[in-house]
């Protein structure tokens, strides 16, 4: 057993322990300007109604490039027009 004030001293003591620290990763996320043109890149639609014009077998093969090109689900649907759940179910 410990004392208050052992206790106190042990638990300010620097160390440098790695037990279940989570490391933070460093977010490589675009803007919305770089996957705005990305998109556009890809898809070849420069706007919305463009891209809500498309077939449905051609919005999931794109989502699924702008997906490995780094853009998120959320600026996928900003950027589309297309529901957060629509873009998240798409692998």
């Amino acid at each position: 057993m410990m004392s208050l004030d052992e206790f106190a001293a042990f638990n300010h003591e620097v160390n440098s322990d790695k037990c279940l620290d989570l490391e933070e990763k460093e977010a490589n996320r675009l803007t919305d300007e770089q996957a705005r043109e990305m998109i556009s890149d890809i898809s070849n639609c420069k706007s919305v109604s463009d891209f809500e014009g498309l077939s449905k077998f051609e919005k999931e093969n794109f989502v699924k490039e702008f997906k490995k090109s780094g853009v998120s689900v959320r600026q996928i649907c900003r950027l589309t027009g297309m529901s957060y759940y629509l873009v998240q179910r798409i692998d």
